[in-house]
């Protein structure tokens, strides 16, 4: 009972106390007196027409989409908005526009617009050329230059990727390049340039050098796929130069070279081979003065011939070089040495003759040497000497004096390609082969005094006649023992035989 009295007595309680907040809350709340009004102020807007931003491609023309502006108290003022800014098409980037209006009290209203400028990925141009234009026996280089926005890369013709956009590429070879771009869209052009200027190739030729007496003339034939340009001719320590193929000298010239010279610039050296058509001519040989020679060599044997042999200090032996054989005449007999009193081996071991290998064989040891018998000999030790000394095969010429004469007539009527020229001093033929004579050349010097002048000098015309290629020299008032002397130092004969080629 107690505990309902007091349940009863807190409910009671509760109610009284939200009467007593419920009159308060009615009591001190204000009552709602008139409203005074807010003033309406007026409202300005600036509107873009279109996107606020937009996207060009480079190289259009580009327009603007618009604007609006409204006053709610002036109405449209969109004949008051100002733009400030401007877009270079022609240029990829991001342009600003600016939009600005004002009202006449003057609140302001402001938007921009960004316009972007966007490369044109089909956008390629190519140029190919290449330089020099002309024949060249150099390289070329073929330049490439792209330009465009589109641009990725280049594919050279060696399957290299270039990232530049400006390409110099080399070549030595005439063909057609061919060089690929690719475009940022994915698509390929194709430029492809044909090189057709490059020679690298020499001349090639061949001459031929006829010499008469006193005169000279050079013929020589070249072929180039594209042309030749010119010749340069050296002969005698002299150079000439000429765009023709064909030169005349008015002077003996036997070692002759050409240098071919085609449009490209590549030349080509030519030894001119030589027809030599000239005789031995009383000029007297420029013999150095008699000294001992380094390369004197006497008492050596090979072949069963004992012999004596020169060349001159400044001959070089890497190359080919002509050998004169001399053969001596009556009375050298058991005594090799003797060979030193001729005119021969005296100038010989003195080392006066120049440009050639000497060499003086003994046939036998009678006071009258047999040739004949020794030829063979002879020949071997020829052929000793040529492999020992580099001798150039082509250029091995004989001569001799009295005995020696008549024996060279002997030897190389026996061995006719083994000569080029022979050259006798008071020899007369005897029994030989005239055909074999045939195939050779000959020069015979007799003097008037020599007790064999008349018999020699008939068989020698008679050798003519019968078709021999010989020239007789004949001099007054000489006599056998002094004609070897007019020979060898009076007349170029040594000089002649050295400059004979056998063809």
């Amino acid at each position: 009972m107690e505990k309902v009295k007091n349940f009863i007595s807190r409910y009671i309680i509760f109610i009284l106390v939200f009467l007593i907040i419920i009159v308060s809350l009615i009591l001190f709340i204000p009552k709602e007196g008139k409203k005074n009004p807010i003033p309406v102020q007026p409202l300005l807007t600036l509107t873009l027409k279109g996107n606020t931003e937009v996207s060009i491609v480079k190289g259009d023309v580009y327009h603007d989409p618009g604007y609006t502006a409204y006053d709610t108290k002036e109405g449209d003022l969109t004949s008051r908005v100002s733009v400030e800014g401007s877009v270079n098409s022609n240029v990829v980037g991001d342009y600003t526009i600016k939009y600005k209006v004002s009202n006449s009290n003057g609140n302001t209203a402001e938007v921009t617009r960004i316009v972007k400028v966007i490369a044109d990925l089909s956008d390629l141009e190519v140029l190919v050329d290449y330089s020099p234009k002309e024949l060249t026996n150099g390289n070329v280089t073929i330049s490439l230059k792209a330009s465009g926005d589109g641009f990725d890369f280049i594919l050279d013709p060696d399957g290299n990727i270039v990232k530049e956009n400006e390409l110099n590429y080399k070549v030595d070879f005439n063909n057609e390049y061919l060089f690929s771009i690719k475009r940022k869209d994915g698509t390929i052009i194709e430029k492809n340039i044909e090189i057709n200027n490059i020679d690298k190739k020499k001349p090639t030729g061949s001459c031929k050098n006829v010499v008469n007496d006193q005169k000279t003339e050079i013929v020589v034939t070249a072929n180039d796929e594209n042309g030749i340009k010119g010749y340069t001719y050296t002969f005698n320590s002299k150079t000439k130069e000429s765009t023709l193929n064909t030169y005349s000298i008015n002077e003996i010239a036997r070692n002759v070279v050409v240098t071919v010279y085609d449009k490209a610039g590549n030349y080509d050296m030519i030894n001119c081979i030589v027809k030599d058509n000239s005789w031995p001519t009383e000029t007297s040989p420029n013999w150095p003065t008699a000294s001992t020679p380094k390369h004197y060599y006497n008492n050596l044997k090979d072949s069963n011939l004992e012999y004596l042999l020169y060349y001159p200090d400044n001959l070089d032996l890497s190359k080919k070089n002509a050998l004169v054989v001399f053969l001596h005449g009556y009375g050298i007999g058991r005594n090799i040495s003797a060979i030193e009193s001729t005119n021969f081996g005296k100038n010989m071991k003195e080392g006066r003759f120049q440009d050639a290998i000497f060499l003086a064989p003994k046939c036998g040891n009678e006071p009258s040497p047999n040739w004949r018998s020794c030829s063979k000999d002879l020949i071997a030790l020829i052929d000793i000497i040529s492999s020992r000394y580099n001798v150039d095969t082509k250029k091995i010429s004989i001569t001799g004096h009295s005995d020696g004469g008549a024996g060279t007539f002997i030897v190389v009527s026996l061995y006719p390609e083994k000569f080029s020229a022979a050259a006798i001093v008071a020899g007369s033929p005897g029994s030989v082969s005239i055909d074999n004579l045939k195939k050779n050349k000959f020069v015979v010097f007799y003097g008037t005094k020599d007790h064999n002048y008349s018999n020699g000098t008939a068989a020698s015309k008679s050798l003519i006649n019968k078709g021999v290629n010989l020239k007789l020299y004949t001099v007054q008032g000489i006599t056998h023992t002094q004609i070897p002397q007019v020979a060898y130092e009076q007349y170029n004969v040594i000089e002649w035989l050295i400059a004979q080629s056998r063809n």
